[in-house]
């Protein structure tokens, strides 16, 4: 066997393979992380970030970075596993989180929002709309979040969301997400927090835009 042309075809082979492991492309179905990401939206993700997954199992090869407060994830939906979810973690294991119709508070201390001039503008179910845009910080980047008319419900709230005791405390190993959306958002204060486990990896950007968006 020629090594060298050997070693030409499988240094390729392994790059696709390699990138295949650790990006991978997602379509937004949904408005609930507008206006970061609105439907249509084509995303890659990190999937090495936190620590690679084993395939068809969700034990990591080795630990990766621990999961931030801000940061934008794709994970497996705790109550569909199947279901593949684009949030954004605002709390982590021990935080005590508190969510409004205008805010949010974390361990007790309101978190600052700056509005942005012009606002945002983006699709949502009765069309384009203008909405009131504000930039959020926490422990990543800041961001830009909506805090917008709410919709009805999906359905009822507790005062603690599943998952979590009293005192609105996240579990160990799991981390608290919302939607940029925030009013019309379908996320942990409906259903809970999210395993550690079940994170797929972090939101790298936005390589296909699907509707407008600032």
């Amino acid at each position: 066997m020629n090594w060298r042309i050997f070693g030409g075809v499988a240094a390729p082979v392994l790059a696709l393979v390699s990138a295949r492991c650790s990006i991978e492309n997602f379509k937004i179905p949904s408005g609930g992380m507008a206006p970061t990401l609105v439907p249509g939206d084509h995303i890659f993700v990190n999937k090495v970030v936190y620590g690679p997954r084993w395939p068809s199992s969700r034990k990591r090869a080795w630990t990766g970075s621990a999961p931030r407060r801000g940061e934008a994830i794709a994970f497996e939906w705790p109550k569909e596993p199947d279901k593949i979810f684009i949030m954004r973690i605002v709390g982590v294991a021990g935080d005590n989180i508190s969510v409004t119709d205008d805010g949010m508070a974390i361990n007790g201390k309101k978190i600052a929002l700056s509005p942005v001039s012009g606002g945002c503008k983006f699709d949502d179910e009765d069309g384009p709309r203008d909405f009131p845009c504000f930039e959020e910080r926490l422990d990543a980047p800041p961001y830009h979040v909506v805090y917008g008319k709410p919709h009805d419900d999906p359905e009822p709230r507790a005062a603690c969301p599943p998952g979590m005791d009293a005192g609105c405390l996240v579990p160990k190993a799991s981390v608290f997400v919302l939607g940029d959306n925030r009013n019309n958002s379908y996320d942990s204060r409906y259903w809970g927090p999210v395993p550690i486990d079940h994170i797929v990896g972090r939101l790298i950007g936005v390589w296909y835009r699907g509707k407008k968006s600032p």
